[in-house]
Formats: C-alpha cells, sequence, structure tokens
C-alpha cells in the first residue's frame, strides 16, 4: 500500500469537507475488491514510522537504591509513552472487500467491519480507538471525505473517490497528531463484476 515512503510523510490532514452536494458525475456506488499491487503497503508504512510509533525501551532508576532491608531495588524497563502501532494498524485498515451505496444524500459502506452510513454534510461524535472526535463528512475536490478531529488532537481523514484512471476505486487514509507520526496510506480497488 505504499508507493515511496517519503511520499507517505505528509504534514497533516488538510482537506476538509466543505460541501453536502455530490459533484456532478462522480458515483462511487459498486461492489469493490483490493488490488494489492496498486495499494500501498502496511507493512511497509510501519517500517518506516517504527521508531516514531514506538520509540526505543529507557531504562527509569529508583531514586533510592535500596530498600528498608538494604537490598538493592531497581524498577523494570518501561516504554516511555505507550505503543502506538496497534493504534495506527487501526486507523490505516480498510476491508479487502467493500461495497459502497451512494445517493444523492448519503453515502453507506458495507464491509466486514460493519455497515457505515455517512450523509452529506452531517457532524457528529463519533467514538475512535481511545476517545471521541468531531466528524465531518461531505465533498470536496471530487472526493468524498470522512475528517475526524479526536480531542487528544489527533486527525484522521478518509478520501473516498476515483483513481486518475476513472476505473478504479481509491481509498486515502491520513493520520496524524496526537502522538502519532504523520502518515497517508493509499488503498486501490478494482470493481467485482457480477456474473
Amino acid at each position: 500500500m505504499l508507493m515511496l515512503v517519503a511520499g507517505l510523510m505528509i504534514a497533516g490532514c488538510g482537506v476538509t469537507p466543505s460541501s453536502p452536494r455530490v459533484p456532478k458525475g462522480v458515483d462511487l456506488s459498486g461492489q469493490w475488491r483490493l488490488n494489492r499491487t496498486q495499494s500501498d503497503n502496511l507493512d511497509s508504512l510501519l517500517a518506516a514510522v517504527k521508531d516514531e510509533l514506538d520509540p526505543p525501551l529507557r531504562r527509569r532508576m529508583s531514586e533510592s537504591g535500596s530498600d528498608d532491608r538494604g537490598r538493592i531495588r531497581s524498577r523494570r524497563d518501561e516504554f516511555v509513552g505507550p505503543p502506538r502501532t496497534k493504534e495506527l494498524i487501526a486507523l490505516l485498515s480498510q476491508p479487502d472487500d467493500i461495497t459502497v451505496t451512494q445517493s444523492a444524500r448519503e453515502l453507506t459502506t458495507k464491509s466486514v467491519d460493519g455497515t457505515r452510513q455517512y450523509v452529506f454534510g452531517e457532524a457528529s461524535v463519533v467514538s475512535i480507538t481511545d476517545g471521541l472526535g468531531d466528524q465531518n463528512v461531505g465533498w470536496a475536490n471530487g472526493q468524498f471525505v470522512v475528517s475526524i478531529r479526536a480531542t487528544d488532537g489527533r486527525r484522521i481523514e478518509h478520501q473516498f473517490g476515483f483513481a486518475p484512471d476513472r476505473k478504479h476505486l481509491q481509498i486515502s487514509t491520513s493520520v496524524s497528531g496526537g502522538g502519532l507520526p504523520s502518515v497517508r496510506m493509499r488503498r486501490v480497488y478494482d470493481r467485482v463484476t457480477a456474473g
């Protein structure tokens, strides 16, 4: 799912959903299957930001070298800050198969992860990994955008749209802030034809 590691690092999420109106000629409806060769690779992305996600262990020594009985006491190695790899995986993950239904008012996705319904132009509070966030959905630059600002500073943005060839669905997810590295992951989907 990575094209180039350097291309994945971004300053932050930046597209704001600005319109509840579907752009003319854009209908993302259909059954879609992940095209792994055209998509970024999650393992490569995680390897590129490993040190930012889970810093090396640092030893924290106790201020006192002994306890009441004169024995030497030490503390276990501890992470400085919580490991964030699992959180980033959860935020970036998209299903391998997805069905999109779009109308003039809303977009619905169905996959093994469940069904999500987005009403264009709607703002709401949503649950995300380890917290809550303000979610806004709408259209910007021909893309359907789901933008989430978490209470701890994390920003998550999903952009649904056609790839440049107009034959493939492309879902790009950007994550930044809240102690996470700024990353962007792109997944490309082939249309599944009936029959």
